[in-house]
C-alpha cells in the first residue's frame, strides 16, 4: 500500500507546489515509485510541468470519463503525474477519490498530493484520504496559523510533519512555538537564487541545479520524510 502524503497550509506563499515537485524527484532518487497529483483548481503544478493541455485530468478520473491508465503521465524525472483541473471542486468526492487511490496504490511507494491554499472540497478530500500531512511553514504568524487551521480539520491517527522555509531573518519565539506544536523535521529549505532562476523551468531544481545546496536541502528533507514513514 502507498503512503499518501498531502502538502498543506492555508497560508499562501509557502511553496507547497514547488516542494511537492522537488520532493517527488527526491523520493525517486531514493528508489521510490511516486505518483504526484495536482488537486489545486488553479493548476499551478500542472502548468509548471507543462501538462495544461493534457487530454485527461483528475476531474475526468473522478467522474469515470477516463481510465486511470490513460490519466497517469510518466515524466522525464521518473515520477508519475495526474494533471489538475479547474473543475476539481465540482467533482470532488472523498469516497470516489479513495477508490481511485486504492487502485493506484499497489504501483507506488508514495502518493503526493498538492493542495490549494484556500478551504475547498478538493482540500478536504485530500485530508480525508491521507496518512501524513506535511506542513511547509515560513517564520510568519500567518504561515504558522495556516498550518494550525489545517491541523484542526484532520481526523485522529494522522502523522503530522513540518519543515521550515526560511530566509535571512529568524524569529526565535515563533520557532519555539512551531517546535512545540508540530513535529519539526531537522532540515530547512532556504530561499535561494537557484529556486528563483528555476521558476520558468518544467524541471525541478534537483535536475536543473543537481549539485547545489538547495538541491541537497530537498534531498535531506526527502530522506527525513522517508525515515519518519519507515520507508527507508
Amino acid at each position: 500500500m502507498s503512503s499518501i502524503i498531502t502538502l498543506a497550509n492555508l497560508a499562501g506563499g509557502t511553496s507547497k507546489t514547488t516542494t511537492a515537485h522537488n520532493l517527488s524527484v527526491a523520493f525517486t532518487e531514493y528508489g521510490k515509485k511516486v505518483l504526484l497529483i495536482d488537486l489545486d483548481a488553479k493548476g499551478d503544478l500542472t502548468f509548471i510541468l507543462g501538462k495544461e493541455s493534457a487530454r485527461v485530468t483528475i476531474a475526468d478520473l473522478l467522474t469515470d470519463k477516463a481510465s486511470i491508465d490513460s490519466g497517469v503521465i510518466s515524466t522525464p524525472e521518473r515520477f508519475d503525474f495526474i494533471p489538475g483541473s479547474s473543475n476539481i471542486n465540482n467533482v470532488s468526492q472523498q469516497e470516489t477519490f479513495a477508490n481511485l487511490l486504492s487502485k493506484c496504490s499497489p504501483k507506488y511507494d508514495l502518493i503526493v498530493l498538492d493542495t490549494p491554499s484556500t478551504p475547498s472540497t478538493a482540500l478536504f478530500m485530500a485530508l480525508e484520504v491521507s496518512n501524513s500531512i506535511l506542513y511547509p511553514i515560513q517564520l510568519t504568524v500567518s504561515s504558522f496559523r495556516g498550518a494550525h487551521r489545517i491541523r484542526s480539520l484532520i481526523k485522529p491517527g494522522i502523522k503530522h510533519l513540518a519543515f521550515l522555509k526560511t530566509d535571512s531573518s529568524r524569529n526565535e519565539n515563533l520557532e519555539r512555538e512551531i517546535m512545540h506544536d508540530f513535529e519539526l523535521l531537522d532540515c530547512e529549505i532556504p530561499m535561494s537564487k537557484e529556486l528563483l532562476d528555476n521558476e520558468s523551468s518544467s524541471s525541478s531544481v534537483l535536475s536543473s541545479f543537481k549539485n547545489s545546496a538547495i538541491s541537497s536541502s530537498y534531498r535531506e528533507l526527502g530522506y527525513s520524510i522517508l525515515e519518519k514513514l519507515s520507508l527507508i
